[in-house]
């Protein structure tokens, strides 16, 4: 808001405001000067008993009962109405206001929409490298523009105050802004690191702990009893499954000897037709 606009919302207010005070103070005095009237006519003052004229006690109480309520809302009356009016202006002129500050924005550019937190903020332009806390209320801050880097000051201005920001020195040169970054990327990537490693340090002692737990328990597996074979069966159906299974089994061992039983079959062969000798 323009000072000129806030001057005029001000000298309007002031305006405004004794109207209120003087139709309130109308209202009343009128009703007691009414009142005062009614109570100091020849009329009104008792000469003799009231029970004389026919006038009973109660219904006299009745009617100053009625004059007392009718002189209370004509007081509401006196104080909402006014009120009502200044309320009604006040709103008005802070509308006003806001509708000429729009238009001489839109006029403008909105520059004046820009300053306000609405106002654009893109990322990469600024940034915050670093904050050195000195005292309470003073702390040093490392700023990167585009290609600079700024260290300014920052204060507070009491308790309830603001804060003030003042450029202390400002590095322009390529090699101090390399040095500056080139320090602020080594620190956050060590910081990195050591959270890498906290998390690896941390998992290692829980695998630690879930083995040490596993070594004090013992796992055994018992295998199930191998059948005899019964007696009602013959050697060679006995003979037979042991065949069976040396033949089923797909083991390298049941293969060896499978070739040995081949080998020597085939050299008991030759062997019984040279005892036999040839025929005659």
């Amino acid at each position: 808001m323009s000072p000129a606009l806030r001057h005029l919302v001000l000298g309007l207010a002031l305006l405004l405001a004794p109207a209120a005070p003087a139709e309130l103070v109308v209202g009343p005095s009128e009703n007691a000067a009414a009142a005062s009237a009614e109570l100091q006519t020849p009329e009104s003052r008792r000469l003799s008993s009231p029970e004389k004229y026919g006038v009973h006690p109660a219904n006299r109480a009745a009617n100053a009962g009625k004059s007392g309520a009718g002189a209370d809302s004509g007081l509401l009356q006196g104080v909402l109405g006014p009120l009502a009016v200044v309320l009604v202006l006040i709103g008005m002129l802070a509308g006003l206001v806001v509708l000429i500050a729009r238009i001489r924005g839109g006029s403008r550019g909105s520059l004046s929409a820009s300053f306000g937190a609405g106002g654009r903020a893109p990322a990469g332009i600024m940034e915050v490298l670093g904050r050195y806390p000195l005292a309470h209320g003073l702390t040093l801050v490392l700023l990167k523009l585009d290609r600079r880097v700024l260290l300014l000051s920052q204060t507070r201005n009491g308790r309830l105050g603001g804060f003030s920001l003042s450029t202390i020195c400002e590095l322009d040169s390529a090699e101090d802004v390399a040095s500056i970054l080139l320090k602020v990327r080594d620190a956050e990537n060590a910081s990195l690191t050591h959270k890498f490693a906290s998390v690896f340090r941390s998992l290692d002692r829980e695998a630690a702990d879930k083995i040490q737990n596993l070594d004090g328990k013992v796992m055994t597996t018992i295998a199930p009893a191998p059948t005899p074979p019964s007696r009602s069966r013959g050697a060679s159906q006995i003979s037979s499954e042991r065949q069976t299974s040396f033949g089923s089994d797909p083991s390298p061992q049941t293969d060896s000897i499978n070739s040995l039983r081949s080998r020597l079959e085939a050299l008991r062969v030759p062997a019984a037709r040279h005892v036999r000798g040839p025929r005659s």
